[in-house]
């Protein structure tokens, strides 16, 4: 059974909180819109100008684990190179980027300046994307797939360390410009949840209240 420690789908149109992202970066344009959501009826939009912090991060509490699933959807392919569009962020040992690479039109994961190449991808499509840090030993090790379809593992020597954040957009010193859509996000710290697989995160608002008895 699989052990999930924080759900978003974006639904309940709430931002940083209690129990729900850790933080919400004040740079580049954040928006919980309707225009371009995957599944019910909103998704994160990230509108990062060359921004040094657009981002939303959950911080899960110093895990040696990490697993991590969420959708995401070029509104337009960026220009540029952008080398984090999500990060993992342990305690020690460097952040993890998954970023963009214009020159082939593909995904790519690794420290910075040390990213492996990943599929291409087109704007106007959802992408799953199923990530896996495990960062309780030398080396870190970190897994991921792009709906489905293993890529190559990085490997990152340091020290054991612990997770301390998961980012959704950009953050310094990657300046990065995109117009990104993230849906169905979810987190657990058990390594045996990788990967997540496909699935969608609901919203469920009650609609009326009365007294009920229980026998």
């Amino acid at each position: 059974m699989s052990t999930p420690v924080f759900c978003c789908g974006f639904e309940c149109r709430r931002a940083a909180g209690p129990g729900h992202w850790s933080n919400w970066s004040s740079g580049g344009t954040k928006t919980i819109q309707a225009t371009y959501a995957r599944n019910g009826g909103y998704a994160l939009r990230n509108q990062a100008s060359a921004a040094l912090q657009s981002y939303v991060a959950y911080t899960p509490g110093g895990y040696a684990y990490g697993v991590a699933r969420f959708y995401l959807y070029f509104v337009s392919l960026p220009g540029a190179d952008c080398p984090v569009i999500a990060q993992w962020y342990p305690n020690a040992g460097g952040n993890v980027l998954l970023g963009y690479t214009q020159s082939t039109s593909s995904l790519c994961l690794g420290p910075y300046g040390a990213q492996v190449a990943g599929p291409v991808v087109a704007a106007g499509v959802w992408y799953r994307i199923d990530l896996k840090a495990d960062v309780h030993a030398n080396p870190h090790l970190y897994d991921w797939q792009v709906d489905g379809v293993a890529q190559t593992q990085v490997s990152v020597a340091a020290a054991a360390s612990t997770v301390y954040a998961f980012d959704l957009g950009s953050y310094d010193p990657y300046p990065s410009t995109f117009d990104i859509a993230y849906d169905d996000f979810v987190f657990s710290n058990t390594a045996a949840d990788y990967p997540w697989g496909a699935g969608m995160i609901k919203g469920y608002v009650p609609t009326s209240d009365g007294t009920h008895s229980v026998t």
